[in-house]
């Protein structure tokens, strides 16, 4: 949903990257299902695009010069003869942006808002300290989208950002001017391209790998969308794909009927479309300069791509093109087969089809070719031509049903996987990964070099399918690794009958491991596990393992738990497809009733197309609600509803909060009654089942008597006690709470440091633990009062860049006595205590678990370092 490019700076000497996350090579840098082709353009021809210029200057440029070099840029797009577009500013930007006040120009894009404020602004970053603010020092040039859109998706506004603090160290400003053409393109509407700039920047070849057909581009031939910017690569000026698409997205009334267009599907080797493939076009006679690209499957059927825009009467050859870097909405594929071209004689037998040979194709103006389909060859019998962190797609003639869901290919992960519906080049072996990734049966998932040693195979028999890794290093070239991974076909497979549904059967064969590491056995990846799910011992299993309602079952191994699988054989039952135990509950009134506290970790619960869920509850008065999608792959929305004689009123509403995927309610209930909680998709925001995207989701529900606090790291907030509260001479109504574990009167406190002369010399303290903690990581800050008492519970809070939580409750009564009571302490060090602070003298540490009969007034504290530990776990302390 939340779109953003950014210009980086990393690569060589001659070379500064542009990496952009959810952009489409040579085509449209956000699609739009409710236009005509499926993307998105601004309105009316983009006749009328808007900006807005910032006050200041660029880098060393002044304030003049750098209009003058986006009115360049922006003079330079409008001068294609085929395209409509055109920018007209609609007034200054009303203060100069810098990073004091420029997150308003970013809540859009980078946190999902969608909120117009007649402003589309070219943000001129002097120093380039907006983009250390955003992303660190990580050398990004500029980033710019359409951030705003109305109810059909055609985009009202835009933001541009340009990162002068780049020239100010040192990047050429004549390659800048490219940038700030190249971020003009995403304003536009133009995802990225990739012609001519891998053979120029990555040494790719012009042809079908290895084919370099063409020989080498000339260094000013990049064009300007390649997703890296090249010092001298001549990105200031469009070239043939870049006014081609521009040109698709705006067209004037000769585009199409001046020009060519080839249009065809890009096929597995079992005619199956295959989304996610480069395809590049090249006039035989000029490949360079009038060459085109498009991505299939960007927005058309599975499969398809479309190349606008080539020369009438020329003849263009058609080759598909590994994508090496960069970042695309439409997710670039490992291609699997060699690359190669289109020819007329197109196989899948790789003895009959050279991936040399090339059928030119001729175009005419207006006259559309189509059916130029390229067929991958298949992988040659029994081999997985694997390198290091890399993977393989192979294509079993039978069709294989894992967790409910259906594949007619497999990839080989070159790190001792093989997983489903995508592939995953990753050689860190983390639970989080087997949980959230792709469907997957690890035999070995750790570091491995497939490429320094051993050898991985494949067969398929009368009976099965396997992937074999032999003898297979770690990376680089350590020991061996051998096992086999087997998936059964049914007795109908055997048969040789298919069916819609089908659940295989699988085990893995271990030979000799070196390795001591990894992570072994299965998961049905993220859109069916809760993401809780626990390790087993893969070695107590000596019966074939029940995977019925099981989303994964697997091992880590580390040098705590060493691996103890070798020799050993690991059977599966097949998977069986999941059951949302709470269906049918698509309607408030057929909601499923449930209890609080509440959630579905144990359960599945899902979305599925044309879904939403529902679940009603009892709640009281007084108490907050806490609502929250824990985990999921969905992008979700969240709504509560007031269920009162049949009739379901909103309030309140949560999409994901701003950030992530998942959305939570938090909110405070003023009527005792029936409540329902309902979940969907974006953008279902009526909750009909008009969502996008389906999985399983775990939903949390659970009613807390008082109020939660939203604090963040270092944080404070005044809350009203509901009575007068005596606290050293002095008489408070209100007290602060504040995020490191203590309450301050008077003023808040945003200290983490809690020395002793902190301590001592702040505002009047009660510190149950004060400690650097961060309730914005984990836990709750609930607060609560009864008119003669106040307590205020930090639940299980973590301290800063910490896992370990800390519980413990303080006590506020009208007498003036203090009760702190705590569950379980993580944390080794802190202070707790009382003082009237304002440069109390110390009476020094005291031993708090050996003493008693403390006194509210006054200062007594007790100071936990590394030499004496924290030791308050699970015990009491009154003050008095």
């Amino acid at each position: 949903m939340k779109t953003m490019n950014t210009l980086r700076r990393v690569l060589t000497t001659a070379v500064a990257g542009c990496l952009s996350a959810s952009v489409i090579a040579g085509g449209p840098l956000n699609t739009n299902a409710n236009d005509p082709d499926g993307v998105e353009r601004w309105p009316n021809g983009g006749t009328a695009i808007p900006y807005n210029i910032d006050q200041g200057g660029l880098g060393p440029l002044n304030a003049a010069e750098a209009v003058a070099l986006v009115e360049s840029a922006l003079g330079t797009w409008e001068s294609i003869p085929t395209a409509t577009n055109a920018y007209i500013t609609t007034g200054q930007l009303p203060f100069d942006v810098d990073v004091t006040n420029f997150a308003p120009f970013v809540d859009n894009l980078f946190f999902g808002g969608n909120t117009a404020d007649g402003l589309s602004p070219v943000v001129f970053d002097e120093d380039g300290s907006i983009f250390v603010a955003l992303f660190g020092v990580s050398g990004v040039l500029g980033f710019a989208s359409t951030d705003t859109r109305a109810a059909d998706g055609t985009p009202l506004e835009a933001v541009n950002f340009l990162n002068g603090g780049a020239i100010l160290d040192g990047f050429p400003l004549a390659d800048f001017e490219g940038v700030v053409f190249h971020e003009f393109g995403h304003y536009s509407g133009l995802g990225h391209t990739v012609v001519n700039g891998q053979n120029i920047a990555l040494g790719d070849t012009s042809g079908p790998t290895p084919s370099n057909t063409y020989g080498n581009s000339p260094g000013d031939q990049t064009e300007t969308m390649y997703p890296f910017a090249l010092q001298g690569g001549g990105q200031v000026t469009p070239h043939a794909d870049d006014i081609a698409f521009m040109s698709f997205l705006y067209p004037s009334d000769t585009f199409f009927s001046g020009s060519g267009t080839i249009t065809g599907q890009i096929q597995t080797p079992q005619g199956e479309g295959i989304t996610g493939v480069n395809v590049i076009a090249r006039n035989v006679v000029d490949p360079f300069v009038d060459a085109v690209s498009a991505i299939s499957g960007d927005r058309e059927g599975n499969g398809i791509y479309t190349i606008n825009g080539l020369t009438p009467g020329a003849a263009y050859t058609i080759h598909v093109d590994q994508i090496l870097q960069g970042g695309f909405s439409t997710t670039p594929v490992q291609l699997p087969g060699p690359e190669e071209f289109f020819n007329s004689a197109e196989s899948s037998d790789s003895t009959a089809d050279d991936p040399a040979d090339a059928t030119p194709v001729v175009v005419a103006a207006g006259a559309p070719v189509e059916g130029v389909d390229i067929i991958f060859n298949a992988p040659p019998p029994g081999s997985v031509p694997l390198d290091d962190d890399n993977f393989v797609e192979l294509f079993p003639t039978f069709t294989i049903g894992l967790c409910g869901r259906q594949y007619d290919s497999l990839f080989v992960n070159s790190n001792g996987s093989i997983s489903f519906g995508a592939g995953d080049a990753s050689f860190i072996d983390s639970i989080g990964g087997m949980l959230a990734g792709p469907p997957r049966i690890a035999g070995l998932w750790d570091d491995l070099s497939p490429n320094n040693g051993g050898s991985v195979s494949f067969e398929e028999k009368a009976d099965r399918f396997t992937v074999t890794f032999s003898n297979v290093p770690e990376f680089p070239a350590a020991g061996g690794n051998t096992f086999t991974i087997s998936i059964f076909k049914t007795r109908n497979q055997r048969r040789g009958i298919e069916s819609d549904t089908v659940s295989n059967a699988f085990r893995i064969d271990y030979g000799t491991l070196t390795a001591t590491d990894g992570l072994a056995g299965f998961s049905c990846g993220g859109l069916d596990t809760s993401g809780f799910e626990e390790p087993s011992d893969l070695s107590a299993f000596t019966r074939s393992i029940k995977t019925n309602g099981k989303a994964a079952v697997y091992e880590q191994f580390n040098f705590l738990s060493t691996n103890d699988l070798s020799g050993s054989t690991l059977r599966f039952l097949a998977t069986r497809p999941f059951k949302d135990r709470f269906e049918s509950n698509d309607t408030a009134e057929d909601a499923a009733k449930v209890s609080l506290p509440f959630n579905t970790i144990d359960r599945y619960s899902g979305i599925t197309a044309g879904d939403v869920d529902f679940y009603k509850f009892s709640a009281e008065a007084g108490s907050t609600l806490f609502a929250e999608v824990i985990s999921g792959s969905i992008d979700s929305v969240m709504g509560l509803f007031l269920l009162e004689d049949g009739v379901a009123t909103p309030v309140a509403f949560d999409d994901d909060g701003g950030a992530g995927v998942l959305s939570a309610i938090q909110i405070p209930l003023e009527v005792t009654g029936t409540y329902a909680i309902a979940v969907s998709t974006f953008p279902d925001f009526d909750f009909v089942g008009a969502g996008f995207g389906e999985g399983r989701y775990v939903l949390s529900i659970e009613a807390v008597d008082g109020f939660i606090l939203s604090l963040g790291d270092d944080d404070s907030a005044e809350v009203d006690l509901g009575f007068s509260f005596p606290f050293n001479g002095e008489t408070y109504t209100s007290v602060f709470v504040n995020s490191n574990g203590n309450l301050t009167f008077g003023e808040g406190d945003t200290d983490f440091s809690e020395s002793t002369l902190d301590f001592l010399n702040g505002p009047p303290r009660i510190a149950p633990l004060f400690d650097d903690l961060s309730p914005n990581a984990g836990g709750r800050v609930v607060v609560d009062g009864d008119g003669t008492t106040f307590t205020v519970a930090f639940e299980g809070v973590p301290e800063f860049f910490a896992s370990t939580t800390n519980t413990f409750t303080v006590t506020l009564s009208a007498d003036g006595s203090i009760n702190i009571a705590y569950g379980g302490i993580a944390a080794t060090d802190g202070l707790v205590g009382v003082t009237e602070g304002n440069g109390a003298a110390d009476p020094g540490s005291t031993d708090l678990s050996e003493s008693s009969g403390l006194s509210a007034t006054g200062t007594t504290y007790e100071l936990f370092d590394f030499i004496n530990t924290n030791d308050v776990s699970d015990s009491e302390v009154d003050f008095e």
